[in-house]
C-alpha cells in the first residue's frame, strides 16, 4: 500500500480561489467524490494542448524549466469567441501554483512499552520528578548520585542536584541524534539509584519506550542511500536539523490517504535554509542537545561543505524534477522525495505543548528508547517523517492569442519547489505501567476448636498468562481506570499477565447472600491486606464468621501502582459446628447459566437504540380497565416473550478499518410520566 500526499491546492471543491484555473479547465484536476480523493481527466474537454520541448534553464540558484503550451479547440467546441473567452477568464499571469504530489510507501514505524522488572523506588521517584530530570538511556553522564548512601539519600540527592533548572535536564528538551548516535542502552545507571535487575545486566533499565522507525522505502545493501550523499557526507545534517527546530516553517493543507483527510502540515523551504540560515556554525541553544557523527568543523570547511551541498541539491533538481506540464498535471508522476529522518513529540495525553522533542536521522530502521517519563502517566506520542519533496512551483506567462488559426500559446514556467514537509505517520497514547498479576492462588481452613473464624492463605501466582482484551475484567467501580492503562501500554490481542510485579496487595471481597453476577461483589470489600512498596510477611487473613451460614468470597491483587488482576474464582465457605469439632466446607460457586445471544449490525454514521415495537406495545387483553392503566406496571407492556425491562445489554461497536472497539452498556427502565420508575 501506498499513501498518496496531494496538495490542498491542487483539489477543487467549489471554493477554488487563489488555485490553478487553467488546470481547472483542462480538466486535470482533483476532486472529491465519496469521500475520497479522485484524479479528474476531462476527456470531453473542448481544449486540444500540445507541449513544446522543454528548455533548461541554470542561471538561478536552481536550475528550472520552460516550454511552449499550445491550445487549440476540439471539433464540437463553441464558437470561437466563446471558447477562447471561457479560457482567458481563467489566465492570471505570473500567477505562482505550486504541485508536491507523491506516493510514499506506507510507513511501519511503531511504539512499545518494555517492562523488564520492578523497581518501586525508582517509579516512585519518577513520579515527584520532571520527567527530563530522570536518567536517559543514550547518555553516558554520572549523575551527582553518591551510590554509596543508602537508597533513601540517593533520591533526596538526586532531587536536590538534578531537577529542571539544571542545565542538563534543559539541554534534553530537543535531542538531536546522527546517523551512528543512537546509543546503546547504558547499563552503567543500574547502579546509580539501586535499581537491581533481577534478569540480567543486559537490561538495567526497568521500563522504557521503544520507538521503532521503519520507512518501507528499500535501498540496495552498502549502497549510499540519497539522504546519505546529499547531507551527511556534507555534515550538514546538525545543522539542517537545528534548521527545523528553530524555524517556525508554514503550515500547508495537505490531503493524505494514510490520514484520510485534508490536514495542515508543516513546511520549510531549502531556498530559505541556504540563503537565510546560518549553516557555517552550529552553537546549541539552551534547550538543545546534538549526538554528533562528527566534530564541528571551522567556518572555511563549513563554507566548503555548503557550497558542496548546494551542488550536490542542484544535480539532483536537474536530474529528477518533473520537467514538463505534461508529468505534472496529467500524468500526475510522482515527485522525488527523501525521508531525511523522523521527528518524535513526547505531550502530556491532554497537552498541546511537548515535552521533549527528537530528531532522528534514519533513512534506514531505527530504535530510539525513552526513559524520561513519568511512571504510571498518560502521555501522547506524535511521529512525523521529515520529508524533502521535489515539487513544482509553475506559472503562464507569455500568453498569445492567433485568432487566424483559432489557437492560444503561452509560455509555462516550471521552477522547483524543494521543500522539507512533516507528514505525520503516528500518533499514539502510551503509559508505562505494571503488568497486571495473575489472580492470587488461595485457600480456606479452619483451626481446630475454632468456632468463629475463617483462615484465608493468600500467595501470589507465578504463572504468565496471556488473554483477549475482552477477558481483562472490569466489574468493580472504578476498574476501567487500570484497564484503560493496560490496554494504552499493550495494545495487544493479548494481555499479558505476569507475576514479575508484586502483588503484595490483596482486596477480599465478601458477601453473605448468594450473588447473581461478579458486579454484586462491587461495594462489598471487606478489607485490604498490604500496602504499596512494603513487602509482604503474612499472607494470612482471619474473618470473623457465624456457624452454619454462607459465605461466598472473591479475591484479587493489586500492584503497587494499583493495577488489579482479575479476581479468583467465587468461592462457597461455610464454617460447621458439630458438637466440640469445627471444620470448613468450601466449593466453588457457578452462576446459574443464562441464555445469551449475540447479534451483529452494521452501520456508517449513526447508531439508534431503541426498544423494538414488540417490546412497547400494550398487552391490551389483560387491560380490563384503562382508567386504572397505571396499576398494572410492567404487566401490561411489550408482547415479546422475552421481555428487556430492567435487563442490562453490552453493545460492543468495532471500526471495520482500525478494528477499535468500545462498550455500550445500556438498561431498559420504564417510568412513568414524572420520570419515575414503574
Amino acid at each position: 500500500m501506498s499513501n498518496r500526499i496531494i496538495d490542498g491546492s491542487s483539489i477543487f471543491t467549489g471554493n477554488d480561489a487563489g488555485k490553478d484555473g487553467i488546470r481547472k479547465e483542462l480538466g486535470v484536476y482533483y476532486l472529491i467524490e465519496e469521500g475520497a480523493v479522485l484524479p479528474k481527466v476531462n476527456p470531453t474537454t473542448p481544449y486540444l494542448l500540445s507541449e513544446g520541448a522543454a528548455s533548461l534553464d541554470e542561471t538561478g540558484l536552481l536550475p528550472f524549466y520552460t516550454q511552449t503550451l499550445t491550445i487549440n479547440s476540439a471539433s464540437y467546441a463553441q464558437n470561437y469567441n466563446q471558447w477562447s473567452s471561457a479560457f482567458k477568464s481563467k489566465f492570471v499571469r505570473n500567477a505562482e501554483y505550486v504541485d508536491h504530489y507523491f506516493n510514499m510507501p506506507m510507513d511501519n514505524t511503531t511504539i512499545d512499552a518494555v517492562n523488564n522488572y520492578e523497581s518501586y523506588g525508582y517509579e516512585s521517584l519518577s513520579k515527584t520528578v520532571p520527567p527530563l530530570s530522570l536518567l536517559n538511556i543514550h547518555d553516558r553522564e554520572n549523575f551527582p548520585v553518591n551510590t554509596l548512601s543508602p537508597l533513601g539519600q540517593q533520591m533526596t540527592i538526586f532531587l536536590d542536584q538534578f531537577s529542571i533548572d539544571r542545565p542538563e535536564a534543559l539541554r534534553r528538551q530537543n535531542l538531536f541524534f546522527g546517523e551512528n548516535k543512537i546509543t546503546d542502552i547504558n547499563i552503567g545507571h543500574i547502579n546509580q539509584i539501586s535499581m537491581q535487575s533481577p534478569l540480567s545486566v543486559t537490561k538495567p533499565y526497568n521500563s522504557f519506550v521503544k520507538i521503532k522507525t521503519f520507512s518501507s522505502v528499500l535501498y540496495p545493501p552498502n549502497v549510499p542511500t540519497p539522504q546519505e550523499i546529499l547531507f551527511t557526507e556534507t555534515h550538514m545534517l546538525n545543522k539542517i536539523y537545528s534548521y527545523f527546530k528553530r524555524t517556525a516553517g508554514v503550515g500547508l493543507d495537505f490531503y493524505s490517504d494514510a490520514l484520510e483527510t485534508m490536514t495542515q502540515m508543516n513546511v520549510k523551504g531549502f531556498i530559505d535554509l541556504i540563503s537565510n540560515y546560518d549553516l557555517l556554525s552550529l552553537v546549541e541553544e539552551d534547550d538543545e542537545k546534538f549526538y554528533k557523527d562528527f566534530p564541528e568543523t571551522t567556518v572555511f570547511e563549513s563554507q566548503f561543505e555548503r557550497l558542496q551541498m548546494l551542488s550536490k541539491i542542484r544535480d539532483f533538481v536537474k536530474f529528477r524534477i518533473r520537467k514538463t506540464f505534461k508529468e505534472i498535471l496529467i500524468d500526475n508522476d510522482n515527485s522525488a522525495h527523501l525521508i531525511l529522518g523522523y521527528k518524535i513529540q513526547k505531550f502530556r495525553s491532554n497537552g498541546n505543548l511537548p515535552l521533549q522533542t527528537v530528531y532522528i536521522m534514519t533513512p534506514k530502521t531505527r530504535t530510539f528508547y525513552d526513559s524520561l517519563f513519568s511512571y504510571d502517566t498518560n502521555y501522547r506520542y506524535e511521529i512525523k517523517a521529515i520529508t524533502m519533496v521535489l515539487g513544482n512551483s509553475y506559472s503562464y506567462t507569455g500568453f498569445q492569442e492567433d485568432r487566424e488559426r483559432g489557437q492560444m500559446t503561452m509560455t509555462f514556467v516550471n521552477r522547483p519547489s524543494l521543500q522539507f514537509i512533516e507528514i505525520p505517520v503516528l500518533t499514539q497514547d502510551m503509559v508505562i505501567t505494571d503488568i497486571p498479576t495473575p489472580p492470587p492462588e488461595i485457600s480456606f481452613f479452619n483451626e481446630r476448636g475454632n468456632q468463629n473464624e475463617v483462615i484465608i492463605t493468600l500467595d501470589q501466582s507465578t504463572i504468565v498468562e496471556h488473554s483477549s482484551p475482552d477477558n481483562y475484567l472490569n466489574y468493580f467501580t472504578n476498574d476501567f481506570i487500570s484497564q484503560a492503562k493496560v490496554y494504552t501500554q499493550q495494545k495487544s490481542k493479548q494481555i499479558e499477565f505476569s507475576a514479575i510485579y508484586t502483588s503484595n496487595i490483596y482486596q477480599i471481597y465478601r458477601m453473605g447472600d448468594k450473588p447473581v453476577k461478579y458486579s454484586d461483589f462491587d461495594n462489598k470489600l471487606l478489607t485490604v491486606i498490604g500496602s504499596a512498596g512494603v513487602e509482604s510477611t503474612d499472607n494470612l487473613f482471619r474473618d470473623l464468621v457465624v456457624p452454619h451460614k454462607k459465605y461466598y468470597y472473591l479475591i484479587r491483587t493489586l500492584t503497587n501502582f494499583g493495577i488489579h488482576s482479575n479476581p479468583t474464582r467465587i468461592y462457597e465457605v461455610e464454617l460447621i459446628q458439630d458438637s466440640d469439632e469445627t471444620y470448613i466446607n468450601y466449593k466453588e460457586f457457578k452462576f446459574e447459566e443464562i441464555q445469551n445471544t449475540s447479534t451483529s449490525k452494521i452501520f456508517k454514521k449513526f447508531l439508534q437504540i431503541k426498544p423494538s415495537l414488540q417490546q412497547m406495545a400494550f398487552k391490551t387483553d389483560q387491560i380490563t380497565d384503562l382508567s386504572t392503566a397505571d396499576n398494572y406496571g410492567t404487566n401490561i407492556v411489550g408482547t415479546n416473550p422475552d421481555p428487556i425491562w430492567g435487563r442490562r445489554f453490552k453493545i460492543r461497536v468495532k471500526s471495520k478499518k482500525t478494528g477499535k472497539k468500545f462498550d455500550l452498556n445500556v438498561t431498559f427502565d420504564l417510568k412513568d410520566e414524572n420520570n419515575q420508575p414503574i
